[in-house]
């Protein structure tokens, strides 16, 4: 059986989900969104106007991701009458990969992946010939800046739509993240504020309601559940207490706000699953012979550039070392998938994810280190940017 129909009997069969763009989903949000704060007039589809009209026109609007909360997660560290449940609102379909980098790209311009280009957390450039580490903005191997090597408009040529907002705005980050060059990407135009724990980021945000007179609108990103499930599993009592002190600290701010002028909506850009199959491809793997650049995408996904001379003789290593638990399809294939989104893959995303595509089947993770130390990477209990119910359903609560 060919990996095409392996791939497709998993989508029958409901191992992996199939992106379904007729289904609610991340992008139907951001629509809404981009409507409300008066970034875009485009004549929103059904689900997305669904979303408008529960949003409402309030005064301050206020989204809060939280990286990492998948629906199940939600679900599993919750009860019904904690806010996020008590006011989820439904459930939405991710942005496929099922990964950071590639959905706050997509939460930034409004494009999906086969639009603006990023498709992993390690994105090939062609003008660099190499990938790069998209969110810090940094070499492969996360060793050094590229701000000297490279223009960001290299790497997502597209605008924010912050910057196109009418409302006041404010980004409110981890200290960590603060002042990045992606971070200022996301929130160009935006008044930037760095927080150190979830109870100063929930006075920034009162402070800047209360002194705001007009319309404005808040974006909070948080990062704790998935620093967690990496570290300890998607299902451990950590990322279930990780997740409730996220629940605690929105049900303190609606409490502080008036819900008269005051809009809160939640969700996340993907879920987790844990890995316990791992496999690894070092630098000075055979498997690099075939190779025109390091690999490149995330750990569910990978893509390869292969000198034409070797295609075959890479495919078949490939399938024989790593066929039990992923795909291995031609990139050009995606183009009738449609996993990326609802059209084709733009000239530059099929420039990116090169000759061959790579795809967990399951539980599975593939990763490629350009080093002689232990990875940090490999050490991850749970991961993220594959196509199963877990990764790729995220909740919406709005109140």
């Amino acid at each position: 059986m060919d990996d095409l129909k392996r791939l497709s009997n998993a989508f029958d069969n409901q191992t992996l989900l199939k992106p379904d763009f007729s289904r609610p989903n991340f992008m139907n949000l951001i629509d809404a969104i981009s409507v409300v704060t008066g970034a875009s007039n485009k004549k929103l589809p059904t689900n997305s106007m669904k979303i408008r009209m529960e949003i409402g026109d309030p005064q301050h609007l206020i989204f809060v991701l939280a990286d990492g909360v998948g629906n199940s997660s939600l679900e599993s560290a919750l009860d019904p009458s904690n806010w996020l449940l008590k006011y989820h609102a439904q459930t939405l379909e991710s942005i496929y990969p099922s990964t950071t980098s590639v959905a706050l790209t997509s939460l930034a311009t409004g494009l999906w992946p086969s639009e603006h280009s990023i498709t992993g957390w390690w994105n090939f450039i062609p003008i660099l010939r190499n990938p790069i580490t998209i969110l810090p903005f940094r070499t492969f191997d996360n060793k050094r800046s590229l701000q000297k090597d490279l223009k960001f408009s290299d790497v997502i040529s597209h605008e924010s739509l912050m910057s196109k907002m009418s409302r006041q705005t404010f980004v409110i980050q981890p200290r960590s993240i603060h002042n990045s060059m992606y971070s200022n990407f996301i929130g160009k135009g935006a008044h930037h504020q760095p927080y150190n724990n979830l109870n100063e980021a929930i006075e920034l945000i009162i402070a800047n309601i209360l002194n705001t007179h007009s319309k404005s609108y808040t974006y909070w990103y948080i990062s704790d559940a998935d620093h967690q499930a990496h570290k300890t599993g998607a299902t451990s009592i950590q990322t279930q207490m990780t997740i409730r002190d996220i629940d605690n600290a929105i049900t303190e701010l609606r409490s502080k706000l008036n819900a008269d002028t005051t809009k809160i909506i939640f969700s996340s850009d993907h879920g987790h699953r844990n890995a316990k199959t791992k496999y690894t491809i070092n630098r000075k793997d055979s498997i690099n012979w075939y190779l025109s650049s390091p690999p490149s995408g995330d750990l569910r996904i990978s893509f390869y550039h292969v000198r034409k001379e070797f295609e075959d003789d890479f495919k078949k290593e490939f399938i024989a070392r790593f066929g039990k638990d992923f795909v291995l399809i031609p990139s050009i294939q995606l183009n009738n998938l449609r996993l990326f989104g609802p059209d084709k893959l733009t000239k530059e995303t099929l420039s990116r994810v090169g000759t061959f595509t790579a795809i967990s089947l399951g539980e599975a993770v593939l990763r490629y280190i350009d080093s002689d130390t232990n990875d940090y990477f490999m050490k991850q209990e749970s991961h993220h940017s594959g196509l199963s119910v877990d990764e790729m359903t995220i909740p919406l609560s709005i109140g």
